[in-house]
């Protein structure tokens, strides 16, 4: 919202003068939500979301910007650290240098016209992406001669080995030699699954906590994944709508949450009360009974 407000809108309000300006951007939640949306909606500008997993190709930034940025900043970093003979390191002091000097060398009038010109954005151009998309060749198919001295990639394999190892008796050594290196294989690839595992719960575990921070909208049309997203005003204030209407249902189910919960808690009040109250009327019972039986005592000891 920051830099929409402050940086985009105001820089392009003025070229744009009277027609309405094109912001590209992706799905992420910071800019697919009401507020963001409805600054654009009021300062005519349309808003265009990319398909998912396709900014590698789509987006700007991805093709033509990104990658020189991170090239020219690891020279600096390269130059920083051989010209200290690695005494000195990045520190919060000396990055802004460092990163200055690389967007200066990368963020070029050449590179961002690039840019957009290589997703066929402007000029537009469709048929520069689908180019870029080519299809897999298929593997060629081995024979059995050649099957037989791939190396076993999986526990399966390995015991088909040792078994054909057993039944052909082949030379041990060449049986042998195949097992360790299969086994090896199969340490190593546990080892990066194992890598690879710990780096998956530790990325389920952030994205559950980014999920409980934020709703979806109920923008996005479920039935088109895959295509880009275009919001309408007319769109927007239906879901806005929606979303009022669901607060105000949320708030009354609180609301009503909270009053059945009065109730219960008055009515467990009343229960208790009337409940010391027969207690108390069954002690005074019992005190008038046991005065009654020794008031006919003392009647049938005058007698």
């Amino acid at each position: 919202m920051s830099w929409l407000s402050k940086i985009f809108e105001p820089r392009t309000r003025e070229k744009a003068g009277k027609s309405k300006r094109l912001l590209l951007v992706d799905g992420h939640s910071s800019h697919v939500n009401l507020r963001f949306i409805n600054f654009c909606n009021q300062h005519d500008i349309i808003l265009a979301i990319l398909p998912p997993h396709s900014t590698h190709r789509l987006q700007p930034l991805d093709v033509g910007i990104f990658s020189p940025l991170s090239t020219a900043y690891s020279k600096e970093i390269n130059r920083l650290i051989q010209s200290s003979h690695g005494f000195s390191r990045v520190t919060k002091r000396n990055f802004w240098t460092l990163f200055r000097t690389a967007w200066n060398s990368a963020l070029t009038v050449e590179n961002i016209r690039s840019a957009f010109a290589t997703p066929g954005i402007y000029p537009i151009d469709q048929s520069k992406v689908l180019q870029n998309i080519k299809k897999e060749t298929p593997s060629p198919i081995m024979s059995d001669s050649e099957r037989k001295h791939i190396t076993p990639g999986s526990v399966r394999g390995l015991r088909r080995a040792v078994k054909a190892i057993s039944k052909e008796k082949r030379d041990i050594n060449f049986g042998i030699d195949l097992i360790i290196r299969a086994s090896e294989k199969l340490a190593i690839r546990n080892e990066i699954l194992e890598h690879d595992n710990q780096g998956l719960r530790t990325a389920l575990v952030n994205e559950k906590k980014r999920r409980k921070r934020g709703k979806p909208a109920g923008l996005f049309d479920q039935e088109r994944p895959r295509e880009a997203q275009f919001f309408s005003p007319a769109k927007v204030a239906a879901v806005r709508s929606r979303i009022n209407e669901l607060e105000q249902q949320k708030q009354l189910k609180k609301t009503e949450a909270e009053e059945r919960r009065r109730n219960r808690a008055a009515e467990k009040e009343r229960k208790a009360q009337e409940a010391l109250t027969r207690r108390e009327e069954r002690g005074k019972a019992r005190e008038e009974k046991l005065q009654q039986k020794e008031r006919e005592k003392e009647e049938r000891l005058v007698r």
